[in-house]
């Protein structure tokens, strides 16, 4: 391990030399390009985080996780998509409301997300936000180790 990462170092001098910009920017740019895997990743995991949340609900395969999961996604996407396109009206026409539709945008996201559990799991309010709750700060942590993993990785294939 050390060997490899003495040679990983030459390997980065030799290339960048004291341009540390050039090497973030090289860095940040093929980290981008490995989301669309960290999502891949995260879909079964999160379906694995869900099975384990709603393990004594035996009519609950761990596919039917998987399938609420790509329509959660889906739907996350679209409201990102709303989101990202709010923010480039605001920099063309600054209007001050843009920023407060995306507000509105998020709000909309986490009650749907929450609404969508609820029905397609078939649990009271209180348990529902329990473990929606509860899911979220494991997606989080998650998410953060994923982050992590990911990186090292992009930085390594540099």
């Amino acid at each position: 391990l050390v060997r490899q990462l003495n040679r990983k170092s030459i390997s980065l001098k030799m290339r960048y030399g004291n341009n540390r910009q050039q090497l973030w920017k090289d860095v940040f740019e093929k980290f981008l390009h490995s989301l669309p895997y960290m999502l891949f990743v995260s879909l079964p995991l999160y379906a694995l985080l869900l099975k384990l949340l709603y393990v004594r609900r035996k009519k609950f395969y761990f596919a039917d996780h998987g399938v609420f999961l790509i329509h959660l996604y889906v739907f996350t996407f679209l409201l990102m998509l709303l989101f990202f396109l709010f923010d480039k009206l605001d920099k063309v026409a600054d209007l001050g409301i843009w920023n407060f539709l995306q507000t509105i945008l998020v709000l909309l996201g986490i009650y749907y997300a929450y609404k969508a559990m609820k029905n397609f799991y078939g649990q009271g309010t209180g348990k529902t936000l329990l473990k929606f709750i509860f899911f979220n700060i494991l997606c989080t942590v998650c998410l953060f180790i994923l982050f992590a993993v990911f990186f090292l990785f992009t930085f390594y294939r540099v």
